[in-house]
């Protein structure tokens, strides 16, 4: 195993794994050269934290936009294989996140808990977690110029001024704070996190008011491109023993400023779709990474023709009804 240290900046210590040693992927499109390499582990001693990742680099050996995928809680780097490979078909360099919540230790405790969802839901109630999350993306920002550098496979291949993050669940609410999105803690500050080295965001299954510490205006200051996901099955539980229906997912849509958002709709899609191997509807797949793309490629790439896709809502054309798109 080699080691590389940014000393440069002292606040991270870095390991790429060797080629022996490269988390497995699944077969068929999500495997290939270039797909899944590393797991690197990024460490940040200040705050006692450590991200593991996995790179998906596009074909060529040019610079290219960085995408960086946040899991939901308890989730791994490998639960979103289908999405990097397919956004770096498309000309991304995407890093896959496993962060602290997801670690050997944290998913031990799922395994064995008599009620896996009420772990989650008290894992991701845990105001820790809240701070802790969108602080664990913008150190893995601070240590881009780094990583560009002292690891071999990305050397060359970043451009540090075109940069998307996409979260599944808690990596929703994690893409949304970077967004500029706040929240309340229960001590009565203020989570704001926002972040404008990330040009744009993808929040899919998001969540609205009620949780997190989200009231009704959480969204008034999240000024940049944004794509929310959500489908007619993607419920949560409430805290009173109800059901937040997919309607409550797209609050945060209709209450961020107008320009240069969208929401994608899903038919049938449930919470864990958006996950490798979903419980619900695989078929939808190709949807979500098109939608993905197109919203990439259209803020990242300059790519005016992909945003005219979106905003036409050919999609819905396109995938006889599976998917649409609103935009605002």
């Amino acid at each position: 195993m080699r080691a590389y240290w940014l000393t440069a900046t002292a606040i991270a210590a870095l390991v790429l794994a060797p080629a022996p040693g490269r988390a497995r992927t699944a077969p068929g499109p999500t495997s290939g050269p270039g797909l899944g390499l590393g797991p690197v582990y990024l460490s940040d001693p200040q705050r006692h934290r450590l991200m593991t990742f996995l790179i998906d680099l596009p074909a060529g050996r040019g610079p290219a936009p960085l995408v960086i995928v946040s899991p939901g809680a308890g989730g791994t780097a490998k639960a979103y294989a289908y999405l990097g490979a397919a956004l770096a078909r498309d000309g991304f360099v995407v890093f896959r996140l496993t962060q602290a919540d997801g670690d050997e230790a944290h998913r031990q405790q799922l395994a064995e808990a008599a009620d896996p969802w009420a772990t989650l839901d008290a894992l991701s109630g845990d105001p820790v977690v809240w701070r802790d999350r969108p602080q664990d993306i913008s150190f893995l920002l601070d240590c881009l110029n780094d990583l560009s550098k002292r690891v071999p496979e990305l050397q060359g291949r970043l451009r540090l001024d075109r940069i998307g993050l996409v979260g599944h669940s808690l990596g929703a609410y994690t893409a949304l704070a970077l967004a500029g999105a706040h929240n309340r803690f229960p001590d009565g500050t203020e989570g704001n996190f926002g972040d404008r080295r990330v040009t744009c965001f993808i929040a899919m299954s998001p969540q609205g008011p009620g949780v997190l510490g989200y009231a009704a205006d959480s969204w008034r200051d999240v000024d940049r491109p944004v794509m929310i996901m959500t489908g007619s099955l993607d419920r949560a539980p409430d805290r009173h023993g109800g059901t937040y229906g997919p309607a409550w997912r797209l609050i945060p849509f209709l209450r961020m400023p107008p320009g240069d958002k969208y929401a994608v709709w899903l038919a049938e899609a449930g919470h864990l779709t958006f996950a490798d191997r979903g419980l619900f509807r695989e078929d939808l797949k190709p949807w979500i990474t098109r939608a993905a793309s197109l919203f990439m490629k259209g803020y990242l790439q300059g790519d005016a023709p992909a945003r005219v896709e979106l905003r036409a809502n050919r999609l819905k054309e396109a995938s006889g009804g599976l998917a649409s798109v609103t935009s605002r």
